[in-house]
């Protein structure tokens, strides 16, 4: 019986995490939590044992019978034994799994890192991703380009800007990274940098009412617009620019 309770609540807490009326097992971190709160969960077990022990300290089979308390101390200990190197294993299992764990975890990364996210195509050394049919506002623009990995795009060179605009639909208006919201008429690219290719319309940009402070492209080449106007966009993927 003892040993049925003990795998129990091994599996119980391992797999499933130790419900009780003033706490839950939620494994944010696995490593710091999991120890300390299945060996608190085992406590009734350890308290069980030395219940076992208080109850034989306290009987007379050893006046009665000697051979009785003998194999209810072997039991005892037997027990103890048992229970040790159950738990010993239960814990180089999860040492274990942890370290896999650590290891997918990784791989991810790697993953995440080095696989290209579905719509950029590569021009260059870099990728883009042009939004045809979505049209959002500037700053969600800007949010949707962080989600696959990347910001509103900044071209490096002529050639960079030439292919992307090919891509483009020329009725269109499109988002770009550059913005001089913070100092009228100093340009910086959504990752804050500097000395971006920027090529514009005649008389542009023009701070229109001075409320147009974000760029797109527009019929192939540069206009500032206001921020809060949905047009369609485009992404460059990491941060170089």
């Amino acid at each position: 019986m003892l040993k049925l309770e003990v795998n129990f609540v091994i599996a119980a807490c391992l797999l499933f995490g130790m419900a009780r009326s003033e706490s839950v097992c939620v494994l944010t971190n696995a490593p710091l939590q999991c120890g300390s709160f299945c060996l608190a969960a085992l406590h009734p077990l350890y308290d069980k044992v030395q219940q076992i022990q208080a109850d034989l300290a306290k009987t007379h089979c050893c006046n009665n019978d000697t051979n009785i308390c003998e194999d209810l101390r072997k039991q005892l200990l037997d027990f103890n034994q048992d229970f040790r190197q159950q738990l010993n294993g239960i814990f180089a299992t999860l040492s274990e799994t942890l370290m896999r764990v650590k290891g997918l975890e990784e791989n991810l990364e790697w993953i995440n890192q080095n696989i290209v996210p579905l719509g950029y195509q590569q021009i260059g050394s870099r990728y883009f991703y042009v939004e045809n049919i979505e049209r959002k506002n500037r700053a969600d623009a800007e949010r949707f380009c962080r989600q696959k990995r990347g910001h509103l795009a900044a071209f490096q060179n002529l050639e960079e800007f030439n292919a992307v605009k090919a891509l483009s639909r020329r009725e269109a208006k499109y988002w770009l990274g550059l913005t001089d919201e913070e100092n009228e008429g100093h340009f910086v690219s959504a990752t804050g940098k500097v000395g971006s290719y920027m090529q514009w319309h005649g008389g542009q940009p023009d701070n229109y009412h001075g409320l147009q402070h974000c760029v797109t492209l527009d019929k192939g080449l540069m206009d500032d617009l206001e921020c809060s106007y949905p047009t369609n966009f485009i992404c460059q993927l990491g941060d170089q620019m």
